[in-house]
């Protein structure tokens, strides 16, 4: 069953909300009450106010013989007054329009009105009272009683208005009966005072009553007006929601529909619908179901909610949900009612929601087909599309200039385009699409804006669907199905959105096929580019620690492809150990620090031996930080490190043999001019200062082609100490100063900064502005003045160098700091020079941390500048006491022997020569030496070879020695700081520093606390050694073979400074060496790595390097040595 009039013959239908009348405004619920009992009582003052006249003039009558008339007319002149004011009330109330808004006003003037004729009937009773009269007192008490019962019916609306007007009246009356002295008159008055009291309780009641009657009539409206809003609403609401109602009566089968279920059927509302009449405007394959449905709600109760297909009266097919439940009385049906709903649009939606899923869902299909085609893929979504939109051809084309060519065809018919085809643009609806740059959708052409397009007047395309494919920004062409005939429906928002999807899709499908293609030919030129340079490629997934390794990787190493596994294990176990830690740290620093991953390791190979290998690699991080992959190549540099070793060789011999007889030269020059060989005369002084001064360019000349080897080979040693900066500024300006005379040109400190100190190698500082000043004298014009400034900027300082020379030119500017080069070659012809100053001061000035730069202007000059950080913290001054020390000179050349001699011996030291090795070891078994130093090239057993005998020895495993060598730089990267030295000191010789360095390595009081310092960092030690030596004597070892060499020392030392990183293992390892001693000393760590707590618990302190200072660490040692 589906709808049913409910209206009877004759019933007009419910109003709609246009209809109904308005919620009430103004006051709420109180304010409504009292509007309402305003009007009773003006409406009741028409008829008070007649009696009230009447009753005067009787009471006038009977008091007019026995009173002075005067009196009389006074009192009726004042009632007519009073009624006169109260009529002209009620009548200005009458005619008010804005009663509502003013109530209380006019409930205020309607309560003075009262109180006023209270008080003239209550004049009454004084006035007119006929005293000693006992008929006329009575008679006057009957018309007062019967005055104030009228205004009970008439002021009750108000209880207030009744008590302003019956109070003044009957009180004055009560009074002056009660004053008289006969028994009857008191009688009567308090019999009025009783009657008042009963009036006003009366008067009270009446009150409550005709306000609860007001409520009551409010409420009984508003109820009314809500259920006329509803009905409207209801109303309304079902025109918007398309929902009919019906109702049947069981036992006449009457049927009922309200307006919107005869608008549903189409019908118009004067029919009288019937069940059968209603059932039959279903479609017939529904009409079964429906009957069935109210049959058995008629019969049992049964309700029913159904979807079924329905055909109107105009004989359109729509869809409706038929819902009807039973309407009980004493468990009987008494008659059904429901609800009637078009859901026709909801139906299409969701056969056209359940197409786009099945569409949806084969097009998923098509992607997950990796094998097919670029073409078979798109044929499949062409097809897809054809079945969902219902149409014939469809169509992907490319849009160039002017023209459409047909890439991809599909359809039915034999008039299809060829692919390949083209059009002109403008013939076609692609040129519409690509304007619009979104659908276009056209379901009857021929009644559309369209009708006279080339596209429909020569090709007949009657309905078109089209929209544009995209390859990222570019906008490639477009996709279009079309038919012959047109559509009965027109398109829909599904029908827009899906064939957008298909548009992307097939967009992404050409660019995935484009970007595939490139890959393949991308990974072609990679893989012929990596097997034309002999590179292994790896590729090492973090998370599961799978690793790819290329056939060419495994052919690296000797092997077929099937013969290595690729994993990270088989690369593992062929990395030669001393490798793998320093290539580790590389690998941990790229993956958490980012920093670039280049490493050069050994593997083993399929014949057992190792070959040299560069790894460059690069990760990828997840967003949260994580390493996820990492990949890379490597290369066999094997031979390229043989010719390194080959260089490096050769360079040391170079270094030995040229530089050992030049420090012999100019050490002796240097004696001879110091007065060491007596005092020289004039000329001859002379010429020693020219031969000293040459020998000096030749060792400078020699030490800028060593150390433009070391730079490249990243092997350059700085010796860094804390020192003032101007000194050194000072000292290389006088230095360089006759070179500058040479050229006529005079040098200026100009600017200063006396206060600033800075971490830097004097020698290589003062070797940076050597070749500053040295460029800036030789370009200045003869008779300038080349200036020196010195300021702070910041945190770091600023030196610069100004000329006054022709300046750099333009196009040479980029090249200044490369090697071999000058601005012009006929300048190094006329100023002599290697071209490799700026390069090695670049580099000198990087390796402490600073920059360097210079700002030119041609023909006028240049300034070259460098800033290096300014130090801030502590640095002790060194000091110097020999004392009765003896040193051990273990040289090889005896002109160099000597000149050691001499200049330790001129600082007060005790001095013994050894020409080898074993000669050294026999001084030593017989004599005592508190210190020595060492050439690295001895005959027979070399130098290092020496230390490393030294310190196995107990005996001499604290002993200082200072390495005094032409290739000290090469022997301290070879040592790698195995072994705990005091300082390396490269010939030709500097006698200042080696006279310092020998002051602090010997100790001035043996009685003072000794703490064994583990570390194979040599500068970190130097610094902790000068920070402590005020406390106690440091000794050092650099790996734990030595440290437990010092340890087996008697006697033991009363702490031990321990590092964790060390280069034979970890420095925890000496902890069950240091508790056997008898007395074992505590232990502090100092080290950059992080202490668990478990080891914490196994020392005594812990300091860690990072931001560690001087007196962080010397108040920590002196607590624990106090401690102990």
């Amino acid at each position: 069953m589906d709808a049913f009039h409910p209206d009877s013959a004759g019933e007009r239908p419910a109003p709609s909300m246009d209809d109904a009348p308005a919620a009430p405004s103004g006051p709420p619920a109180s304010g409504a009450e009292r509007i309402e009992q305003v009007r009773l009582l003006y409406a009741g003052m028409p008829i008070s106010l007649l009696a009230t006249l009447l009753l005067t003039g009787v009471v006038a009558w009977s008091a007019w013989p026995v009173l002075p008339h005067g009196r009389v007319a006074i009192w009726v002149a004042a009632m007519v007054a009073v009624s006169f004011g109260r009529g002209a009330l009620t009548l200005a109330f009458r005619r008010s329009d804005s009663v509502a808004e003013g109530v209380l006003l006019w409930d205020r003037r309607f309560l003075v009105g009262s109180l006023a004729a209270g008080l003239a009937w209550g004049g009454a009773a004084t006035v007119l009272f006929p005293a000693g009269n006992l008929e006329r007192q009575a008679f006057l008490a009957m018309i007062f009683a019967g005055v104030t019962a009228g205004a009970v019916t008439s002021l009750a609306a108000r209880f207030p208005n009744l008590l302003a007007f019956a109070l003044p009246m009957l009180v004055p009356l009560t009074l002056r009966l009660l004053w008289e002295p006969v028994a009857f008159s008191r009688v009567m008055g308090a019999m009025t005072g009783l009657y008042t009291l009963l009036i006003l309780a009366n008067g009270r009641r009446i009150a409550d009553t005709i306000r609860s009657s007001i409520r009551l009539r409010l409420e009984s409206v508003d109820r009314e007006a809500a259920l006329q809003r509803s009905r409207a609403l209801l109303e309304r609401t079902g025109r918007l929601a398309r929902v009919g109602g019906w109702e049947l009566d069981r036992a006449t089968l009457d049927l009922r529909w309200t307006s919107q279920t005869y608008a549903i059927h189409e019908l118009p509302e004067d029919v009288d619908p019937d069940v059968d009449g209603a059932i039959n405007f279903y479609a017939p394959e529904a009409q079964p179901v429906i009957r069935e449905a109210v049959s058995r709600g008629l019969q049992d109760g049964t309700p029913w909610d159904l979807e079924l297909p329905f055909i109107t009266a105009t004989g359109r097919r729509r869809w409706v949900r038929a819902m009807g439940e039973p309407v009980l009385e004493n468990g009987e049906v008494v008659r059904l009612v429901g609800a009637f709903q078009d859901i026709t649009e909801r139906k299409q939606a969701e056969l056209s929601l359940e197409r786009t899923a099945r569409t949806l869902e084969q097009l998923t299909l098509v992607t997950l087909d990796a094998e097919a085609t670029l073409e078979e893929t798109v044929s499949l979504v062409l097809a897809l599309g054809l079945e969902h939109f219902g149409l014939h051809t469809a169509m992907v084309t490319r849009v160039e200039g002017e023209t459409r060519t047909v890439l991809y065809v599909h359809g039915e018919g034999d008039d299809l385009p060829e692919p390949g085809a083209t059009l002109p643009l403008a013939e076609t609806f692609c040129a519409l699409t690509m304007e619009a740059g979104q659908p276009l959708a056209v379901h009857n052409v021929a009644e559309s804006p369209y009708a006279d397009h080339p596209a429909h007047r020569e090709r007949r395309v009657e309905a078109y669907l089209g929209t544009t494919i995209s390859l990222g920004a570019e906008a490639f062409g477009t996709l279009s199905f079309a038919s012959p005939l047109p559509r009965v429906r027109p398109f829909t928002a599904g029908d827009l959105s899906m064939i957008q999807v298909l548009g992307l899709w097939i967009g992404n499908a050409i660019q995935r096929d484009r970007i595939l293609g490139e890959l393949r030919r991308s990974r072609e030129r990679f893989l012929l580019a990596v097997q034309g340079s002999g590179a292994g490629i790896w590729d090492w997934e973090i998370p599961t620690n799978k690793v790819f390794l290329s056939d060419g990787f495994k052919a690296l190493l000797g092997y077929q492809p099937d013969e290595m596994e690729s994993s990270f294990a088989a690369w593992e176990e062929r990395l030669h150990p001393d490798d793998h830690d320093p290539t580790f740290d590389a690998i941990d620093r790229h993956l958490e620090g980012h920093a670039p991953f280049e490493q050069e390791f050994r593997l083993r190979t399929k014949s057992g031996d190792y070959r040299w290998f560069l790894a460059r690699g690069q990760a990828h991080w997840a967003p949260d930080g994580q390493p996820l992959r990492m990949a890379g190549a490597i290369h066999d540099i094997t031979e390229r490190k043989r010719v390194e070793r080959m260089k490096d060789e050769f360079v040391s011999t170079v270094s030995h043999e040229l530089r050992t007889p030049l420090t012999s030269i100019s050490g002796s020059l240097g004696l001879l001019a110091g007065g060491a060989g007596g005092e020289l005369p004039e000329q001859a002084a002379n010429l020693v200062a020219v031969a000293q001064r040459n020998a000096d360019r030749l060792i400078l000349l020699i030490n800028d082609i060593l150390d433009i080897e070391r730079i490249a080979a990243g092997r350059m040693v700085f010796d860094f100490r804390v020192q003032p900066l101007m000194p050194l500024i000072e000292a290389a300006v006088d230095a360089n100063r006759g070179y500058a005379e040479r050229f006529e040109v005079s040098f200026e400190v100009v600017e200063r900064v006396d206060d600033v100190r800075v971490n830097v190698d004097a020698h290589r500082l003062e070797q940076v502005l050597a070749n500053l000043l040295s460029n800036a004298a030789k370009f200045s014009p003869k008779g300038e003045r080349v200036e020196i400034r010195a300021a702070r900027r910041g945190d770091s300082v600023r030196v610069e160098v100004t000329d006054r020379g022709p300046g750099i030119p333009e196009e040479f500017r980029s090249q200044v700091f490369h090697k071999f080069t000058q601005a012009d070659g006929s300048d190094q012809r006329r100023l002599g020079g290697t071209g490799l100053g700026l390069s090695i001061t670049k580099a000198i000035v990087e390796k402490m941390r600073g920059t360097i730069g210079f700002e030119t202007e041609v023909g006028t000059g240049t300034t070259f500048y460098f800033e290096l950080p300014v130090w801030e913290g502590a640095q002790p001054e060194v000091e110097h006491h020999p004392g009765e020390a003896t040193v051990l000179v273990v040289e090889e050349d005896p002109d160099v022997a000597n000149l050691l001699a001499s200049v330790l011996g001129s600082a007060g030291y005790e001095t013994r020569v050894a020409g080898s090795a074993e000669e050294a070891a026999e001084i030593l078994d017989r004599e005592r030496v508190d210190a020595l130093t060492l050439d690295l090239a001895l005959p027979g057993r070399d130098g290092a070879a020496m230390i490393a005998d030294l310190r196995r020895d107990p005996r001499f495993a604290r002993l200082p020695v200072v390495v005094v060598s032409a290739a000290a730089d090469e022997g301290r990267l070879a040592l790698g700081g195995r072994f705990a030295l005091v300082d390396w000191l490269p010939k030709p010789i500097d006698r200042e520093r080696l006279v310092r360095t020998l002051a602090e390595a010997l100790p001035r009081d043996r009685d003072r606390p000794v703490v064994l310092h583990v570390e194979d960092d040599e500068p970190t030690a130097l610094v902790v050694r000068k920070w402590g030596r005020e406390m106690a004597e440091f000794r050092h070892a650099g790996s734990l073979e030595e440290a437990r060499a010092q340890l087996a020392g008697d006697p033991p030392p009363d702490l031990v400074l321990l590092d964790l990183g060390l280069p034979d293992g970890s420095g925890l390892e000496l902890l069950p060496d240091i508790n056997r001693l008898d007395r074992s000393p505590p232990v502090v760590i100092f080290s950059a790595r992080e202490v668990g707590p478990r080891d914490l618990a196994r020392v005594a302190a812990s300091i860690p390097k990072e931001g560690a200072s001087a007196d962080d660490l010397v108040r920590t040692l002196r607590r624990v040595m106090a401690e102990r």
